[in-house]
C-alpha cells in the first residue's frame, strides 16, 4: 500500500506538470482539426464544437459524430480520449460528449451536454454544462459541475468570429488549488483567404495564467485531402496535421513535438460533418 501510494503521487506531480504545458482545459482540447490548428478552435464548427465553444454547433445540419485521441508525450498514462455526438433538431442543435484523461491510479472524467442555436444566417449562441470529476486511488473520487457560453459571428461570408467562456463561477473540484477548473475567456477569429485556404487566430485568457496566442492555417487543395499547422505561445509548441476526406467521413491526424519530453500524436475520426470545398467559380459543395 506504501509503494502504491508514493507511485500514485510521483504519477500526480507528472500529471501536474504535464498539464501546465497544455493549452487552457485538457478536456476541451480535443478534435483533430483543432489540434492541427493549435487548437485555435472558437470559431470552428462541427461535432467537436461541443467541448470548445458550443455556438459552433449552430451550424452542423446533419447528424455527426466524433471520436478523438491523444497520447501526450508518447505516455500511455497521460492518454486522452473523447467521443461526441451532435443532433440537430428544429429548435437547434444538441450536442453529447464524454472524455476521460489518465489512467487507473488517476483519471479525470466528463460528460458534456451542449447546444448550440443560429439566431440568424449570421449570429449563433450555445451553452455547455458539464459534469467533471477526478479519480485518486486511495483517495475516492470529487466531482463538480459547471458550464460555459459562447458565440458567432460572420461580419462577412469568408469570416468568422468567436468567443466563448468556460467555467465563469470559478468551480472547485476540492480544497486544492491545483484541482481546481480553469475559468477560461477565448477569442478567436478566422478568415479563408481565397478559396480553401483558412487563416485562424485566437487569444486565450485563463485567469490565474499568462495570456495564450494560437495561430494555424488549413490547406485543402482538393476536396480529400487538407494539410494543416499552428503555433502557440506559454509553452511554444509547433503543430502539424492532415487529413483524408471521403464522402461523410473524414480522418484528422497529426501531433507536436516537444524538444524535452517527446512526440505527441493525436488522431480523430469524423463522420456527417464535411468541411466545404470551393472552386473559384463554384459555390460551397
Amino acid at each position: 500500500m506504501k509503494l502504491r501510494s508514493q507511485s500514485l503521487l510521483f504519477l500526480m506531480a507528472l500529471l501536474c506538470c504535464f498539464a501546465g504545458l497544455q493549452a487552457g482545459n485538457d478536456l476541451n482540447a480535443v478534435g483533430g482539426r483543432s489540434a492541427g490548428l493549435a487548437h485555435a478552435s472558437s470559431p470552428l464548427s462541427g461535432p467537436f464544437s461541443t467541448f470548445y465553444n458550443p455556438a459552433g454547433l449552430g451550424r452542423v445540419s446533419d447528424l455527426c459524430f466524433g471520436a478523438y485521441s491523444q497520447n501526450r508525450f508518447s505516455i500511455q498514462e497521460l492518454s486522452l480520449h473523447s467521443a461526441t455526438v451532435a443532433l440537430p433538431t428544429k429548435s437547434g442543435t444538441f450536442g453529447l460528449g464524454v472524455s476521460y484523461f489518465g489512467f487507473d491510479l488517476y483519471n479525470e472524467k466528463k460528460g458534456t451536454l451542449a447546444y448550440g442555436r443560429k439566431l440568424s444566417e449570421r449570429f449563433t449562441i450555445g451553452a455547455q454544462f458539464d459534469y467533471y470529476q477526478i479519480s485518486q486511488a486511495d483517495f475516492g473520487n470529487k466531482g463538480v459541475m459547471t458550464f460555459g457560453i459562447g458565440a458567432q459571428y460572420n461580419p462577412m461570408d469568408n469570416i468568422t468570429i468567436g468567443a466563448n467562456v468556460y467555467n465563469p463561477i470559478n468551480a472547485e473540484v476540492t480544497e486544492f488549488t491545483v484541482d481546481n477548473l480553469p475559468t477560461i475567456l477565448e477569442l478567436g477569429i478566422s478568415y479563408e483567404v481565397i478559396p480553401n485556404v483558412l487563416l485562424i487566430a485566437e487569444a486565450e485568457k485563463n485567469i490565474e495564467e499568462k495570456l495564450i496566442v494560437k495561430g494555424g492555417v488549413e490547406y485543402h487543395p482538393v476536396p480529400a485531402f487538407f494539410v494543416r499547422g499552428g503555433v502557440a505561445s506559454n509553452p511554444g509548441i509547433i503543430v502539424l496535421g492532415a487529413g483524408i476526406q471521403i464522402k461523410k467521413f473524414r480522418i484528422d491526424l497529426g501531433g507536436n513535438y516537444h524538444p524535452y519530453l517527446g512526440y505527441s500524436p493525436h488522431l480523430s475520426i469524423n463522420f456527417g460533418h464535411l468541411i466545404p470545398f470551393k472552386t473559384i467559380d463554384e459555390d460551397v459543395q
